[in-house]
């Protein structure tokens, strides 16, 4: 995803969520990735956040979907236009969560978020 938020390539950056993602995201100068790691800690965070919620209910997300999750953290450098995105630049974090798709077995993201 990453790898496609840099190249702002829309087509390949949609196709790597589950959902919908904000075209408004791209518009990225350079992106650097600094570092990427699996990490249980937060994998295990999203499963007993999610699991039975109303809001996994809501999304139509059962439990045995949400135990397949796996969320992995990513630093990176980034460098925006700043016509279309109005985020910071500069050195950021994200922990993703990503599931793989039955359909296509490609991970994909289901949702983002600051490391707590």
């Amino acid at each position: 995803m990453l790898e496609a938020k840099k190249d702002n390539d829309v087509q390949t950056y949609n196709e790597m969520f589950y959902y919908t993602a904000d075209e408004k995201d791209l518009g990225v100068i350079d992106l650097t990735i600094k570092h990427i790691e699996e990490s249980d800690e937060d994998t295990q965070w999203f499963i007993n956040n999610y699991t039975d919620s109303e809001l996994a209910k809501s999304r139509d997300w059962t439990d045995d979907f949400i135990s397949g999750v796996v969320a992995v953290k990513a630093s990176f450098t980034v460098d925006y236009d700043n016509t279309i995105v109005p985020y910071n630049d500069g050195e950021l974090s994200q922990v993703f969560f990503v599931v793989k798709d039955p359909n296509t077995g490609l991970w994909k993201i289901l949702e983002c978020q600051s490391p707590r």
